[in-house]
């Protein structure tokens, strides 16, 4: 508008004035200034919207998604496995004895416990594979287009990974184990182990 404007202007000022105004520079320069801000504006938007997403979607201490989303993505990837016959899994995961452990050196030191263990848990996964906090210490993940086999690999993976790692927070180590469950779609007793987990998880989304 305010471009059109001053081209206007320009165009009445020759006309009834014979005064030449330029053109060139300044419509240039508001151009220029135009696209700046609006980029600016978009680009601060798409920040602001992923802020919210990752507000809504991830467990602030361990950065892993939350249950919650974990819920809508695994429903819809069982929906998938059953209208394509693909084949899914499911790990879940416990820290041995975290309880203790909190009593033990505290809350702050199982905080940074459990965010490191989001981190190896993750990590020790695939590309594809979908990792969540599920609740207090528990972790789990969704491994889509993955049969038993392949799936008790990244476990064991995560196991080791875990048991092989050294928990410093600066002031001392620390020695953490982990205990992980397999269901897949494979067998029926997997497709029930995979069902009773959506269920659990639909409770808290």
């Amino acid at each position: 508008g305010v471009l059109t404007g001053y081209g206007l202007l320009a165009y009445l000022a020759f006309r009834f004035a014979g005064i030449w105004m330029p053109l060139i520079a300044p419509m240039a320069g508001g151009l220029t200034v135009f696209t700046c801000v609006t980029l600016y504006s978009e680009v601060s938007l798409a920040i602001e919207r992923r802020s919210l997403f990752n507000l809504a979607t991830r467990d602030g201490l361990t950065g892993l998604y939350n249950i919650r989303h974990f819920g809508l993505l695994l429903a819809a990837e069982m929906e998938i496995a059953r209208k394509w016959r693909r084949k899914l899994s499911v790990i879940m995961s416990d820290i041995d004895h975290f309880k203790k452990f909190n009593d033990t050196y505290g809350h702050q030191v199982g905080d940074f416990v459990l965010k490191e263990v989001g981190r190896l848990f993750k990590a020790a996964g695939r590309e594809l594979d979908v990792a969540a906090r599920y609740w207090g210490e528990e972790m789990i993940m969704m491994l889509p287009n993955t049969g038993s086999q392949p799936a008790a690999m990244v476990a064991e993976r995560i196991r080791s990974s875990i048991e092989s790692h050294a928990f410093n927070d600066g002031t001392r180590t620390y020695q953490v184990t982990i205990s992980l469950g397999i269901g897949t779609l494979e067998t029926e007793k997997g497709k029930e182990a995979i069902h009773r987990i959506a269920a659990l998880v639909k409770e808290f989304t």
